[in-house]
């Protein structure tokens, strides 16, 4: 970066000088100078994604909140705060791949930016005919017992919805950031055990069919 400015200075303290130089020898600078603002012009449009990266890196740094090992999900890919540098940002998954944001991609966007846990949410309905108060209990005294959940906060497990067909629960619970699938897999296998071995019956949707005869 310090070579690529140094050079853009050094030629264009060297173009000023010829400007000067053939002006004294009594040449015309006019088109010259001409030349210059369109090429000033055209090198300012080429530059205008360097230009913004730069600035958005700058505001990153004092208004957005982006800091390092924070979890951030953008542009549709999702990963860890590595480095905000000048031009972009890097983030490394939890399959360890280093990604690459352009920052003007981060300012001015809807940002989901978590700290070292993340939530995990899981819906279920069950059965029209299944204890939903009962259900609830069993679930948060089996999950109360994970080493995968965060300690704060702690698990959150209620009604969601009535429908139709049963009653919907909402589980909720927040796991480390760094490893969000791995944890997440094993809760929803720890609450699929729990739910077979209680047993929990889980609703299925139904649909009345009818045959009507022709006439």
């Amino acid at each position: 970066m310090t070579e690529l400015i140094g050079g853009i200075v050094f030629f264009s303290v060297l173009g000023g000088f010829a400007v000067i130089a053939l002006g004294k020898f009594g040449i015309s600078i006019t088109p010259f100078v001409a030349a210059l603002g369109a090429f000033a012009l055209g090198a300012g449009l080429a530059m205008q994604g360097i230009v913004s990266n730069y600035g958005a890196s700058l505001s990153i740094r004092l208004h957005a909140g982006v800091r390092r090992r924070q979890h951030l999900d953008r542009a549709g890919v999702s990963g860890v705060v590595e480095q905000i540098r000048l031009p972009y940002t890097i983030l490394v998954t939890e399959d360890g791949e280093q990604l690459m944001i352009p920052n003007r991609e981060i300012i001015g966007q809807i940002l989901e930016n978590s700290f070292a846990v993340r939530l995990v949410e899981t819906r279920i309905l069950l059965h029209r005919a299944t204890d939903p108060l009962n259900s609830i209990d069993v679930l948060a005294a089996e999950l109360g017992g994970l080493d995968e959940l965060a300690s704060e906060p702690s698990a959150q497990i209620g009604i969601d919805e009535f429908t139709e067909n049963g009653v919907r629960l909402s589980i909720r619970c927040w796991v480390p950031t760094r490893q969000y699938f791995q944890a997440k897999f094993r809760v929803n296998a720890h609450i699929y055990r729990t739910l077979q071995s209680a047993p929990i019956e889980l609703g299925t949707p139904l649909q009345d069919v009818r045959l009507l005869a022709a006439s």
